[in-house]
């Protein structure tokens, strides 16, 4: 009985092993992210803010702007650098058109910091989990905030899909509708905001709803904000200067404009 017995075993690990083989050549690298649960020591672990692998000011920096003393709101790029690329730009081109305060968290990430991994994997904090003090005071110093997000492409979303999130329903909805009325003014491509806390399990824009009290964007003044989540082609076309995308600036920054008077 014995030597069927291993046959047996040795015929499981065989396929096993070439399964795990299959899986590598589809699938050669499996994402990492939020190798750190939260930032602040004490708080998780492992806390990216006492890390020996990713310093402050080699592998990312910081930027925490109250600039603007009557701004009553603070725009975030929490994964901005190469985290989420263009939400950096995107939130510093809102903070200069609008005079608003504004918070950056962006990661470039060394090779001792990331070792073979991507900026994503290794130095995302997920909304709810991102506590850095100087965001999180910045951000309940402030009546409003709007958070620049960029959703992964193996969403596959149609390009110009937004998905709005946040725990504000009334910027939420003053958002869509102005740029509901307003996107025929862009001709490339549809722009369609999809209200991110609706969607079901499956919907565009599920997961997306940002609705959490532990979000920093609901850690203002008021416990809430808006979150708004792009594709990165559409995320690379906001920040690139030729004119064919001065409209789209010009109607997705007013949307934001005009969902902060709500």
């Amino acid at each position: 009985m014995r030597m069927p017995m291993l046959i047996g075993l040795r015929w499981v690990m065989l396929a096993t092993l070439t399964l795990v083989g299959v899986l590598h050549l589809l699938y050669p690298k499996v994402a990492i992210a939020d190798t750190f649960d939260c930032y602040q020591a004490n708080q998780c672990d492992p806390a990216l803010g006492t890390s020996r692998q990713c310093v402050l000011g080699r592998d990312y920096t910081i930027t925490a702007s109250q600039r603007y003393d009557k701004a009553d709101v603070i725009v975030l790029s929490i994964h901005g650098g190469k985290i989420e690329p263009h939400t950096s730009q995107i939130s510093q081109a809102l903070a200069t058109l609008y005079q608003w305060n504004r918070y950056d968290f962006a990661g470039h990430g060394t090779r001792q910091c990331l070792r073979g991994n991507s900026n994503f994997d290794i130095l995302h904090i997920t909304s709810s989990r991102f506590d850095e003090p100087d965001g999180i005071a910045l951000v309940k110093a402030h009546p409003k905030a709007v958070s620049i997000h960029g959703y992964g492409s193996r969403r596959r979303y149609r390009r110009g899909t937004i998905c709005v999130g946040g725990k504000n329903t009334n910027q939420i909805s003053a958002f869509i509708e102005f740029l509901e009325t307003q996107r025929d003014g862009f001709t490339a491509y549809q722009l369609r905001p999809i209200d991110a806390t609706q969607a079901e399990a499956g919907d565009l824009c599920s997961g997306l709803g940002g609705t959490s009290a532990r979000n920093i964007v609901n850690k203002t003044k008021t416990k809430k904000g808006l979150q708004l989540e792009l594709g990165q082609q559409m995320r690379q076309d906001l920040v690139n200067s030729h004119s064919p995308y001065d409209e789209l600036r010009q109607i997705f920054y007013g949307a934001i404009a005009h969902a902060m008077e709500s």
